[in-house]
């Protein structure tokens, strides 16, 4: 029931001043408005919409009675005190810079493709009409679709790949090429071996280092490089690059293509068992020096670059330096070696050089 008082401006506030209205009478007492002569109760209606009158107050909820101030208390009568607590919402493993995104049928935690870390976003699809030997890849920065290339990322931006080879995870791994995949790097990546149908996101962090790999974890053929740089750098660093060869018998050669620059320094070469290592500027080079022993040095102009010879897990330096490239008719990022194995049983022998890029 709402009450029309009249004004109090002006007016007696001994009580002499009253008004009445539905059979009770109220007095001004120059502070409020009190009943006079009730003793009964009145129970105000609750209220709506079109009503007015009062709310009850049900579990969780309190007014106090000296200031009438009303609280609440509790989890909301039991739901949900988490994020993921929600029906529509599943976390998984939250990052930092991630971002809630909707798939269509829920909220997942993602990498923030915009806005945030690691943006601009750059976006590659992988297909793999040459599996099991290659991943294709097709996107940002590709004019033609190159197979299983060195790819140059840059720290604190953000790659998406796509994989629809139709099968052939892609891994994002710290070490070379590996029967069943190497050792996985996780830092930033979201997704690791990605499979068909699944985009594998990677936030380059600040601290990752120069040179990480991808592979298909199911085919040591589908390897690549990669090459993490900083914004603004001007000046190569030294990297490594690393590939296996199948398993080969005491005394037996196997060739082999390391991916890393088209013209490079080179410092290093490592073996992970006794080998004989031969690098070539093209493979039609390694090809006519197969029948050299290697007691016979090389001939000037054969297309020999470097050799070495290890007695087991060894890194060799190569002094004075020396400067390769590669010879294609159309220049690639291919190094053409020949591995001859000189250990006393079959191995697969890992080769490693350290080179520093002068030309990509």
């Amino acid at each position: 029931m709402a009450i029309d008082f009249p004004a109090t401006t002006g007016q007696a506030t001994d009580g002499s001043y009253t008004h009445t209205a539905s059979g009770i009478t109220w007095a001004w007492d120059g502070t409020t408005w009190k009943a006079q002569g009730v003793t009964n109760s009145y129970t105000l209606p609750t209220a709506s919409a079109t009503v007015l009158g009062g709310v009850k107050v049900g579990t969780g909820l309190n007014i106090n009675a000296g200031t009438g101030v009303l609280t609440a208390t509790g989890g909301g009568g039991g739901g949900a005190t988490a994020l993921d607590g929600l029906s529509d919402v599943t976390i998984n493993t939250p990052t930092t810079n991630q971002v809630l995104k909707y798939d269509g049928s829920e909220w997942t935690n993602q990498a923030d493709a915009g806005g945030g870390a690691g943006t601009p976003t750059i976006t590659w699809t992988l297909t793999a009409p040459n599996a099991p030997n290659d991943y294709t890849f097709s996107g940002d920065g590709f004019p033609t679709s190159q197979t299983d290339p060195t790819l140059y990322l840059i720290r604190g931006q953000t790659y998406k790949f796509v994989n629809n080879t139709g099968g052939h995870p892609f891994r994002i791994q710290s070490t070379g090429a590996t029967a069943g995949g190497g050792t996985q790097y996780n830092s930033g990546v979201t997704n690791n071996d990605a499979g068909n149908g699944v985009t594998l996101t990677f936030v380059v962090p600040m601290d990752a280092p120069d040179t990480l790999y991808y592979q298909c974890t199911s085919h040591i053929g589908m390897f690549g490089t990669i090459t993490v740089l900083s914004q603004g750098s001007s000046s190569p660093s030294r990297q490594t690059f690393s590939q296996q060869t199948s398993s080969i018998a005491a005394g037996s050669p196997d060739d082999i293509t390391i991916t890393a620059f088209k013209t490079f320094a080179l410092l290093k070469i490592e073996t992970s068992d006794a080998a004989w290592v031969t690098l070539y500027k093209d493979s039609t080079s390694r090809s006519a020096d197969s029948g050299r022993n290697e007691t016979t040095d090389p001939l000037p102009g054969s297309g020999v670059l470097a050799e070495v010879i290890t007695t087991g897990a060894q890194t060799v330096p190569i002094t004075p330096g020396v400067f390769g490239w590669n010879d294609d008719a159309t220049p690639a990022a291919s190094i053409y070696a020949k591995v001859v194995n000189k250990s006393t049983s079959t191995q697969q022998i890992t080769v490693t050089i350290t080179a520093v890029k002068l030309e990509g």
